[in-house]
């Protein structure tokens, strides 16, 4: 069976980790795929060395006029390029990633199938979605209208989360239930037990600095403002924390300039990083935030529970179906034992003082969280269960 995969880039992020995960695992006997990626951002970073293993030209293509940012020429090119390389490469299955690559990834599959009756079956993957105001109004009307004519040929539709499938499904009514899947992410954790967990409230007293991390692009999206504002309550409240930002991204100059406007001391900006290196200095932390304006299921904050690190979330996408609650059931239902972090209104950053205070109030529990996203991360997001999910789609569809 031979799949086309596309995804609009490669950029830092956890998509990219995604595909070429399954790149890699769906080259074999029975599977042949070709990755076809475009060109990040120049402050996205990039995470193409994820492709080492993979064969240029035949196991995965470049295609730099595949952007993110809608540029009528350029896409133009990109489609006819698409077009070119799904008519000579004769896919079965055409699998798109993100929205750019969704778009024309399946119009030229569609194309293909109608005026060469070829028999492709278009499958597409919702890692996050940008129907909520992400771009500017008319580019998220022209994207829902769109992804609602595509959604009548797509043959399977894959969310990450039942939160997802509301929105693709019910609210903005992309695609019907019956052709809705719920499919987790899944990766590889067989290395994790390599990175030592260093500091999960190691004493209850906390006798050094509490240090906090968020990971992500520097952009509005990820809403690292609210992340700064929290931090400066939960200090207003009494306890100091070293703070660590790890990514680059095109806020970096005016995230710094607002750190000191808010009077902070004790962070650092690390800069992009290899994906090693960014869960080497997660093993170091005691809480990992994220307080994104949007997310599908975010994977930041899956490898930090898969590291033992209790999270802190906005209540986004799939953040709910991973363990976390809200808090006020843990002051509510004080020996709850399931929760894997705590989830937090977007735009409330004294709530994300709040929340970290009460794990500093409540070490035991605290740690006991990070125990159970251990557990959860492991089992419910693993790269095995993935892969037999989408060749049972693959293989039926």
């Amino acid at each position: 069976m031979r799949i086309l995969r596309i995804i609009t880039r490669l950029n830092t992020g956890g998509p990219a980790i995604y595909v070429t995960s399954l790149a890699k695992e769906f080259n074999n006997d029975k599977y042949q795929t070709l990755l076809i990626f475009g060109k990040q951002g120049f402050y996205e970073g990039s995470m193409m060395y994820l492709l080492e293993g993979l064969k240029i030209g035949k196991q995965y293509l470049y295609l730099p006029m595949l952007q993110r940012e809608i540029q009528w020429e350029m896409d133009l090119f990109a489609f006819k390029s698409l077009l070119k390389i799904i008519y000579r490469w004769r896919p079965d299955v055409i699998h798109t990633h993100t929205s750019k690559a969704g778009i024309l990834g399946r119009l030229a599959g569609l194309v293909i199938k109608i005026f060469f009756s070829r028999k492709i079956k278009l499958i597409h993957t919702y890692h996050g979605h940008v129907f909520h105001d992400y771009f500017l109004n008319w580019k998220t009307r022209l994207i829902i209208t769109l992804e609602r004519f595509l959604g009548i040929f797509t043959n399977k539709v894959i969310v990450l989360s039942e939160e997802q499938r509301r929105d693709i499904c019910d609210i903005f009514r992309i695609a019907p239930n019956r052709k809705t899947e719920i499919i987790p992410l899944g990766f590889d954790f067989s290395n994790f037990d390599e990175y030592d967990n260093r500091r999960v409230f190691s004493k209850p007293d906390f006798p050094r600095l509490l240090s906090v991390a968020i990971v992500g692009r520097l952009t509005e999206i990820k809403n690292h403002k609210m992340f700064l504002e929290g931090i400066k309550y939960l200090e207003e409240l009494g306890t100091p924390c070293f703070k660590v930002i790890i990514g680059t991204g095109e806020l970096q100059k005016e995230l710094e300039d607002y750190a000191k406007e808010l009077g902070l001391k004790n962070y650092v900006f690390m800069g992009e990083m290899s994906h090693e290196t960014t869960l080497e200095f997660i093993t170091y932390q005691d809480i990992v935030v994220q307080t994104s304006l949007n997310e599908g299921t975010p994977v930041a904050l899956i490898e930090a529970m898969a590291l033992g690190k209790p999270v802190i979330s906005t209540d986004v996408g799939g953040v709910r179906s991973m363990g976390l609650v809200e808090l006020f059931e843990l002051y509510a239902y004080p020996r709850r034992k399931v929760a894997t972090g705590i989830v937090i209104p977007v735009g409330k950053p004294e709530m994300l003082g709040r929340a970290i205070q009460w794990m500093v109030n409540n070490p035991e529990r605290t740690r006991e969280m990070g125990k159970m996203g251990r557990i959860l991360a492991r089992e419910k997001y693993s790269l095995n269960d993935l892969v037999v999910s989408l060749k049972r789609i693959y293989n039926n569809i």
